[in-house]
């Protein structure tokens, strides 16, 4: 039957854009196979005519390597979700969890509009910071709403339940800055003290914690490229 290329194209139009066409899969690999082993390509039909009435060209390589490129060309442009897939490679691991980069591009477009000197190898270990804390909260069987609150649950019961803040801490830390707080006596500003002692005693045990759960996990983080700065409009 005499190739109609007209009708072809009117069949391949008719596919979803994320199909990639069986013909394309089907003759691919023969034509790698042709290309690198410098060898005919042979049916079924060919074999059966040895005897010389039916012969490949030399042409018919030539055709091919020119062909090939729209092949795979043709390939690509019909599965589009390869491509995503191939340029979303993984940034780091933590044992078999992955974060990939086009979730470091979102933290990042975050981060950097509330911290503009944030780099992006902060944001990428806060980033993996957090997926051991949330994993360790889950493991717990803890429950919220999203992963904030998840968070915050899990950091109230396994590091801010066991805090407590004496009161020659208290007093101590007025007496060495009795001089900002503007003339105002100790009992007024007892609970700032008190509430400011606890946040950086959670903060310090909670590097700690983390520390352990990396020291614990198979932590990796891959070279990543820069990402270029936002600029005010974005």
């Amino acid at each position: 039957m005499p190739f109609r290329r007209a009708e072809f194209n009117a069949r391949v139009s008719d596919l979803p854009t994320n199909c990639v066409p069986m013909v394309v899969i089907i003759r691919l690999d023969r034509i790698i196979q042709c290309l690198l082993l410098d060898s005919p390509i042979e049916s079924g039909n060919d074999r059966n005519k040895k005897n010389g009435r039916f012969s490949r060209s030399s042409g018919l390589h030539s055709i091919i390597r020119r062909l090939l490129p729209c092949f795979l060309l043709f390939f690509f442009t019909f599965c589009p979700e390869l491509h995503a897939e191939i340029k979303d490679r993984v940034v780091a691991f933590a044992d078999n969890d992955a974060i990939t980069f086009s979730e470091l591009e979102d933290h990042y477009a975050t981060a950097v509009r509330v911290t503009p000197n944030i780099s992006m190898e902060e944001v990428l270990n806060t980033m993996v910071n957090r997926l051991l804390l949330t994993r360790e909260a889950k493991r717990l069987r803890l429950e919220a709403k999203n992963e904030d609150e998840l968070l915050k649950e899990y950091i109230d019961l396994k590091i801010r339940a066991f805090i407590r803040i004496d009161d020659k801490d208290i007093t101590q830390f007025y007496e060495e800055h009795v001089a900002n707080f503007e003339g105002k006596e100790l009992d007024a500003v007892r609970d700032d003290i008190e509430s400011y002692l606890a946040e950086k005693e959670l903060n310090e045990r909670l590097k700690e914690h983390v520390a352990e759960l990396r020291g614990r996990a198979c932590v990796k983080i891959q070279s990543t490229p820069p990402i270029p700065p936002l600029s005010r409009g974005d």
